[in-house]
């Protein structure tokens, strides 16, 4: 039985799957089973994952109907059969120690969430530079710490161990399209937090051991109408492992965020009219996650001014504003 079972959800990514499964096939920690799972793909991905099987005993092929990255890992979870799990995206590659780093801090510290570094890869050219903090140690962290180093809703830079996700039925919610790593992830982490009792659950590996594609064409690159309501749900998700001393922080840097959001509907490719657009913000500000943001951040982000607007909950009077402090811009600025 392998040591490590690795994922691999697969579509139409002909162009990268070469170097994806040769920098598996390329690590120092060589007992693992590599399961491809081929979602309908209507380019040559299934081909070249079947040449790899044929040539590699390791390597498990699992053809199926196009249904989405969650069930694509789901059905690779069904059939896995090591000791950890390890996820890894089609159209991304690892660092030759990727596995071995894991494994070992896994082992080191058995009833601790694993989580290394990334590389972020942007450009054709492939530009990369590290996702979170470097640093020298390894270290214990809690959740707001991987949080905000950008580390902590992702699958391939982590470990799983199989059993915690087999004796608690996890699995991907197919329903969900977006955030679903982190459904995934904040699912784990609160088995192990409820075993620690702790909150530095969270064994930090700040060498990146993963190079991450930010493709322009993945679901998280491409225009959103609703990008604004697709972020309050993993605002509001996170809140429970938080520490309280810290949500403050939290929803300074998330109201940063959603105050930047909702520019995002008079993006040029919005098809909504102009008052379809002022009704959306003004719903987006009265809901019930921004109403806890505004009502929970220390302020030290923003102007007096501004949050006084804001914690009014009415957008057309906050437009005004912007509006008037674009124009007093303008003016000086000619």
């Amino acid at each position: 039985m392998p040591e490590i079972s690795i994922i691999v959800p697969i579509y139409n990514v002909e162009k990268y799957l070469h170097r994806c499964i040769d920098s598996i096939l390329k690590q120092t920690f060589i007992d693992f089973e590599l399961i491809l799972v081929n979602d309908g793909s209507t380019d040559s991905s299934g081909t070249i994952c079947d040449e790899y099987a044929a040539e590699d005993s390791r390597i498990l092929v699992i053809h199926k109907e196009n249904g989405g990255v969650s069930s694509a890992r789901n059905a690779g979870l069904n059939v896995a059969i090591g000791k950890y799990i390890m996820f890894c995206d089609g159209d991304d590659w690892t660092e030759p120690i990727w596995i071995e780093t894991l494994y070992k801090k896994a082992e080191e510290y058995p009833n601790m969430c694993i989580i290394a570094n990334m590389w972020r890869v942007t450009g054709e050219k492939e530009n990369y530079s590290p996702i979170g903090k470097t640093s020298t140690t390894c270290a214990a962290k809690t959740y707001y710490d991987i949080w905000e180093n950008s580390v902590s809703a992702y699958t391939p830079n982590k470990i799983y161990r199989r059993e915690i996700i087999e004796n608690n039925n996890l699995r991907f919610d197919p329903a969900i399209k977006l955030s679903e790593d982190l459904v995934f992830n904040l699912n784990y982490q609160s088995i192990i937090r409820d075993i620690q009792k702790n909150d530095k659950i969270y064994m930090y590996v700040s060498s990146p051991l993963y190079f991450y594609r930010m493709n322009n064409e993945g679901a998280t690159r491409k225009y959103r109408p609703e990008l604004m309501g697709d972020n309050l749900f993993p605002f509001y998700i996170r809140l429970p492992y938080i520490e309280q001393e810290k949500i403050g922080d939290y929803c300074d840097i998330w109201l940063y965020k959603f105050i930047h959001m909702f520019e995002n509907v008079f993006d040029k490719r919005c098809k909504m009219t102009f008052a379809q657009k002022m009704n959306y913000n003004q719903r987006i500000i009265q809901t019930e996650e921004f109403r806890y943001c505004i009502a929970h951040c220390s302020g030290k982000k923003e102007s007096p001014l501004v949050l006084n607007i804001l914690r009014t909950h009415n957008y057309y009077l906050f437009w005004v504003f912007l509006y008037f402090v674009h124009l007093k811009q303008k003016l000086f600025h000619h």
